[in-house]
């Protein structure tokens, strides 16, 4: 061949197409289709890229056994499953026009996606207008050819397991197959036919925007934001450490406090927690040539990256489980820091364990729900939230129920609820997902019939936990629940 175009895909291409005019004013292109929904416009002549449209690379979550059992089939997709897709509202900016400059027209804001079948190891920014993905940021490579001759078994793709935002700051976790089953720890195969090696990753990200107090970099803030919108995401990988908890324990939770100088990472496995700061460094660089037009020229030509340089992350403390909550597990959500980062709260099984962060010492127990025994479903999801004056009130939630309580023993202050009531347990439907809006002081509760097939969203008043507004709708259960703040 003449030329060759390596990776111009996640994927692989499916159809090519080619093109003698089209509206764009090109007169000999080639359109890819790629299993990753994606399209894609090269001219012929320079082999340059027109442009770029992608939709979310799906694929069917769970294949049937029938299918599963066929031969040939590879372990990768009917591992994959394991892994659920996530979504979120964009917490990075303020949602204004298409474009980023903010013009002042009301838009839905944009998605976060990860978990994506048919793209491992990414995080997508899906636009929901337009019905497209106009970002992915790739956290850990995958090797689409991994294997060793033609009877030897594919090796799972890898996954972002985890990840926690600020508006500036982003923490993945990540897991990487390796061949290796002597390295990191170890999984299984979907058919237990072979054993691999999986390599947990931690990786610290920061938001590359123009800086606010350079008034010669606004002019271009526009630009800029229109370009990375179409192509990755605008971050950085500024820190990245391996084995976060040890060579052979996985990490089972993750959060990031609200300002983005703490995180948080559980081990199950390692039945320990680790609190991760952001400390901030003076710029070790040294300029060795004299001259002062050479030196603002190098620290021009820096730009970002020197910024983006000027602090890193470091292990500030690890703290192993209590001894009375150490038989139970941490749910991947079921971690959260106060509003000023004093206390740390995590999930045990059906307890909450709140730690002093600053002075790393261990505090309290609370119970997710009244009456409550070790037979009860383990809290899926807990955080701080605001509700009008009370600040710093405790947000549980599992399948059982939803309880909203102030963390701080003999505040009379708030009076703890939860739902359903103690007096209506054992109800026939199970909480799905659950999220607040602090500006309206309301909780929203998904709920799921499965005897009906019936899925409800139920809105609770914050203060008091009385259930208002309620829709029901035949369907599946609602998997995801988010609300955009505004």
């Amino acid at each position: 061949p003449e030329n060759i175009l390596p990776r111009i895909s996640t994927a692989p291409l499916t159809k090519l197409v080619s093109v003698d005019g089209s509206s764009d004013g090109i007169s000999n292109a080639i359109l890819m289709v790629s299993r990753d929904n994606t399209l894609q416009l090269m001219e012929a002549h320079n082999r340059s890229v027109v442009w770029r449209i992608q939709g979310l690379a799906t694929a069917p979550c769970a294949p049937s056994r029938k299918m599963a059992s066929k031969k040939g089939t590879s372990p990768r997709h009917t591992a994959e499953t394991k892994q659920k897709v996530s979504l979120m509202i964009d917490p990075t900016k303020n949602h204004g026009s298409a474009d980023g400059g903010g013009d002042g027209h009301a838009k839905f804001p944009p998605l976060i996606v990860t978990g994506l079948h048919d793209s491992p190891g990414y995080i997508h920014r899906y636009d929901v207008e337009s019905q497209r993905i106009v970002g992915s940021l790739e956290v850990v490579p995958y090797n689409r050819i991994s294997k060793k001759n033609a009877n030897s078994e594919e090796l799972p793709t890898p996954s972002v397991m985890h990840h926690a935002w600020t508006q500036r700051d982003l923490v993945t976790i990540d897991e990487f197959p390796s061949e290796n089953q002597f390295v990191g720890a170890t999984a299984k195969t979907s058919d237990g036919s072979s054993v691999h090696g999986v390599i947990p990753n931690i990786r610290f990200w920061s938001h590359m925007s123009e800086s606010a107090s350079d008034p010669t970099k606004k002019k271009n803030s526009k630009a800029r934001n229109k370009r990375f919108r179409f192509g990755q995401f605008p971050y950085r990988c500024i820190a990245m450490m391996p084995y976060p908890h040890g060579m052979k324990n996985r990490v089972s939770g993750l959060a990031i406090s609200r300002d983005g100088r703490f995180a948080c990472t559980v081990s199950n496995d390692e039945k320990a927690f680790r609190v991760w700061q952001k400390i901030h460094r003076p710029n070790d660089r040294h300029i060795d040539d004299g001259d002062a037009g050479q030196q603002a020229k190098n620290r021009t030509s820096r730009g970002n990256a020197t910024n983006m340089k000027s602090f890193t992350w470091t292990c500030r403390y690890k703290a192993a489980f209590p001894a009375g909550v150490c038989n139970f597990s941490t749910g991947a959500n079921a971690i959260s820091f106060s509003s000023d980062n004093s206390i740390l709260a995590i999930g045990y099984g059906h307890m909450v364990s709140l730690w002093d962060n600053r002075n790393i010492q261990f505090l309290t127990t609370l119970n997710h729900l009244s009456m409550q025994n070790d037979t009860a479903k383990p809290i899926t999801r807990l955080r701080f939230v605001d509700m009008g004056l009370m600040k710093d009130l405790l947000l549980t939630e599992s399948t059982d129920g939803v309880r909203l309580q102030s963390p701080f023993k003999g505040s009379s202050a708030f009076q703890p609820w939860q739902y359903p009531e103690e007096s209506a347990q054992n109800q026939p439907w199970s909480i799905q997902g659950c999220e607040v809006s602090e500006q309206h002081g309301t909780v929203v509760v998904a709920t799921y019939e499965r005897e009906k097939n019936l899925s409800r969203i139920v809105f609770l008043n914050g203060r008091s936990g009385k259930p208002g507004i309620q829709l029901e709708a035949k369907s599946e259960p609602v998997s995801v629940v988010t609300m955009n703040q505004t």
